[in-house]
């Protein structure tokens, strides 16, 4: 694995999750070859191995802010090639999707009800 590059603009993001790691290990931390992996179902895996993550929000306010578009991020697939093509997932097309749109609303969050 490389270094970590942190955008500026996404400096803020980095340390909010920094400091939600501070007391907790995440999925990711144990195996995180698998969140890097090119085999469809490491990908998965990983990808369902977030679900349950406490540090899912700020790990994907990273991931957006950053512009991640490498390995798995709050259970998105963030490699753009890989939407690209369906047989990378046996033939099921996905697409990359914002995490916030899947949480529920934060307190410092709040999102707007469609009309």
């Amino acid at each position: 694995m490389g270094t970590l590059h942190v955008p500026k603009a996404a400096r803020p993001a980095w340390e909010r999750l920094s400091l939600a790691l501070l007391d907790y290990e995440p999925p990711c931390a144990a195996d995180p070859g698998a969140w890097w992996s090119t085999d469809p179902a490491d990908v998965e895996a990983a990808a369902k191995a977030c679900r349950h993550c406490q540090v899912l929000r700020p790990c994907g306010e990273y991931a957006n802010t950053a512009g991640e578009r490498h390995g798995v991020w709050a259970g998105v697939d963030r490699e753009p090639s890989r939407h690209a093509d369906p047989a990378f997932f046996g033939g099921k097309k996905y697409s990359t999707v914002r995490v916030s749109d899947h949480l529920p609303p934060s307190k410092n969050h709040q999102r707007e009800a469609p009309l």
